[in-house]
């Protein structure tokens, strides 16, 4: 597995299934083996997962909407995007 960088760029995996469920985002994967449920900013990271945005544009986007540090955002964005690389629910655009 490649290592996540500010310049990283992911995507949810092919089949993952996503449902917002009374305000908390719900990640599935078809076989049913891994299933997460996401809080307000896991699933706006989630929403910004888009194949296009890096992970340090993701983390200013946070920073701005949620009036937090902008390091600290992309150190989250990175810990928390490690968490969905390991458990097949995202993958490196391109791959």
């Amino acid at each position: 597995m490649s290592e996540l960088v500010a310049t990283s760029i992911l995507q949810p995996a092919p089949d993952i299934v996503w449902r917002e469920v009374a305000g908390e985002m719900v990640l599935l994967d078809p076989e049913g083996s891994v299933i997460m449920g996401l809080n307000g900013t896991g699933g706006r990271v989630w929403s910004l997962l888009d194949g296009r945005m890096s992970l340090q544009e993701i983390a200013k986007t946070l920073a701005n909407e949620f009036e937090i540090n902008a390091e600290v955002a992309l150190e989250d964005a990175l810990a928390f995007s490690k968490v969905l690389l390991a458990r097949g629910l995202t993958r490196l655009a391109g791959e």
